[in-house]
């Protein structure tokens, strides 16, 4: 895996004239991808994308994540739920890196004094697993487009009351088990808005937010103060709480 340093910032991303993808991989299809690559029991979020409900206002489509169950599963040893999360992302990158050009910001595993899950997204992601029990999870989201030329601080400011960010292991799965996303020059990047990220050149702490961003023939992952938009053509990808969409309209 080569390593990738930060990504430099400045005032305005650009991202208005970049590329976007809105065609996705059916649900049905991420779930089987993403249980054959990571080894994840699948049937409970099969049986849930027989029955999913009206997609939310705001959300371009479904997309299967790994669970904090399915991180059990895989991470039996660690001893906390911010460990298996920094677990789990490095885990998507090696298994990004094994089938992709991949370079990241991180050449050793990350810890949670690095990388961290905001506390709104944690609870989220809970609400969603209620109704969803098993490995993997399905997420309704939106992957940038809704907040095209947004900083990660100012998107989580026009958050819908049920929105939150995604961050960068459910973000890193979505390219994992779409082969076609972030794969083209000049296609949007991804900010990762439901991660706080620990520069250690920042004085202010976990002030920075993972971006996944395509340059060069060379899948990448940086990071950037969520303050400003990134010096990349990139935007924060969020998600919906199905149950709460009510709140939104």
């Amino acid at each position: 895996m080569q390593v990738q340093t930060t990504v430099s910032s400045n005032r305005y991303s650009g991202s208005l004239s970049s590329g976007y993808r809105s065609e996705h991989k059916l649900v049905r299809k991420q779930i089987k991808e993403l249980a054959k690559i990571l080894g994840l029991e699948s049937s409970h979020a099969l049986g849930y994308a027989k029955k999913l409900p009206s997609l939310p206002t705001g959300a371009e489509g479904w997309f299967a994540i790994p669970s904090d169950e399915g991180l059990k599963s895989l991470f039996p040893k660690a001893t906390n739920r911010a460990e298996r999360y920094c677990d789990g992302v490095w885990l998507i990158q090696e298994k990004l890196s094994d089938c992709r050009e991949f370079c990241s910001w991180c050449d050793r595993p990350i810890t949670s004094d690095q990388l961290r899950p905001q506390i709104k997204t944690a609870g989220a992601l809970d609400l969603i697993a209620k109704d969803q029990p098993g490995d993997i999870l399905i997420v309704a989201a939106q992957l940038g487009l809704g907040h095209r030329g947004r900083s990660v601080s100012q998107a989580r400011e026009f958050f819908k009351t049920n929105e939150f960010g995604l961050g960068a292991l459910a973000v890193g799965s979505i390219i994992l088990t779409d082969a076609n996303q972030l794969a083209c020059q000049g296609e949007m990047g991804m900010d990762c808005a439901g991660d706080e990220f620990n520069d250690s050149y920042s004085i202010a702490k976990f002030s920075h937010a993972p971006v996944f961003y395509y340059s060069l023939g060379v899948l990448r992952l940086g990071t950037h103060w969520k303050g400003q938009a990134s010096g990349i053509p990139s935007a924060p990808v969020s998600a919906f709480i199905p149950q709460l969409d009510f709140l939104s309209k």
